[in-house]
């Protein structure tokens, strides 16, 4: 019988990743229904709906396969919250249809190796297109569903 920690290993090794983290930039301020991304000690990832169907697979916030832009490859991304310093606008995600919020700890998080548990994200939400839903519990605890 598999463990959960060596399942974990074993999905590890099919597509390393590395997580970067970035400081926040903010052009425009926020509207209304826009989510402020302004806690400094989290680090937000938006996304789409092929990384949650990955992470209810794998358990794991990991990098997509193939590229991504700017031609790099293994790598997953998140901002850090807070405001722009030049016009002290904060990080802010408006609710697109079918996008998603990741918000992890930043303790860490930056050129952190291999794929990041589920049970480690603080928050994820889901847009409607119109506003952002909370589905945190509905992804942590849901099994894992290995294909």
């Amino acid at each position: 019988m598999t463990t959960f920690k060596q399942f974990l290993e074993s999905q590890e090794d099919d597509r390393p990743t590395r997580h970067r983290v970035f400081s926040p930039y903010a052009i425009f301020a926020p509207k209304e229904n826009d989510f402020i991304a302004d806690n400094p000690n989290y680090a937000y990832r938006i996304t789409g709906q092929p990384q949650i169907d990955d992470i209810l697979q794998s358990g794991l916030v990991r990098a997509k396969l193939g590229k991504i832009k700017g031609g790099r490859s293994g790598e997953t991304q998140w901002s850090q919250g807070g405001s722009n310093p030049e016009n002290n606008y904060p990080a802010k995600y408006s609710p697109n249809k079918d996008s998603y919020i990741l918000v992890a700890n930043t303790k860490d998080l930056n050129d952190r190796q291999g794929g990041l548990p589920k049970e480690e994200l603080i928050q994820v939400l889901k847009s409607d297109g119109t506003k952002w839903i909370d589905i945190t519990n509905e992804i942590k605890t849901k099994p894992i569903n290995k294909p």
